[in-house]
């Protein structure tokens, strides 16, 4: 293992690299950088430290784009976010350490090798929906972004508009 500070920096370089990469190509800098953070913090921070830095990373590229961001569907969005925080609230604290490794792990899996994410865009018809399962999945597997691609793409909204 290495030292915090050695691994601090390493953490923050993958993590520029990352969002980097999804400010580029638009997504996917989430989805690496969880699958490499297991390896530098206890797999108990990482969701809240994942959380931190997209919140800083999606922070940023909005206030340099924000002119082109939809407003409109942010109160439906935020609706269902403050929904599913409030079951996922419940959840927090009852799994096992071991088993947030598992669940982790599966998920990245399940978004990265199946099209299970390419479906999605069928399953949910509107932003409150993807906001409360967004959230509430979030609180456990950290990243989420892939989810609201498919709605967004049915909807002809994509990060060149």
């Amino acid at each position: 293992m290495l030292e915090l500070s050695d691994g601090l920096y390493l953490l923050v370089g993958v993590s520029f690299i990352t969002s980097f990469m999804t400010a580029a190509i638009g997504v996917g800098g989430g989805i690496g950088l969880l699958a490499v953070m297991p390896q530098f913090i206890p797999i108990s921070a990482v969701v809240p430290v994942h959380g931190l830095i997209q919140m800083v990373s999606n922070g940023s590229r909005f206030a340099f784009d924000y002119k082109s961001a939809k407003i409109e569907i942010l109160p439906r969005y935020v609706i269902g976010c403050l929904v599913g925080a409030f079951i996922g609230y419940f959840f927090i604290g009852k799994f096992p350490e071991q088993y947030l490794s598992l669940i982790l792990g599966f998920f990245i899996l399940a978004i990265t090798w199946t099209k299970i994410v390419a479906r999605l865009g069928f399953v949910f018809k509107n932003f409150a929906i993807v906001g409360f399962f967004q959230t509430f999945l979030s609180l456990f597997v950290a990243v989420t972004g892939l989810i609201s691609q498919p709605i967004l793409m049915k909807m002809n909204i994509n990060k060149t508009k």
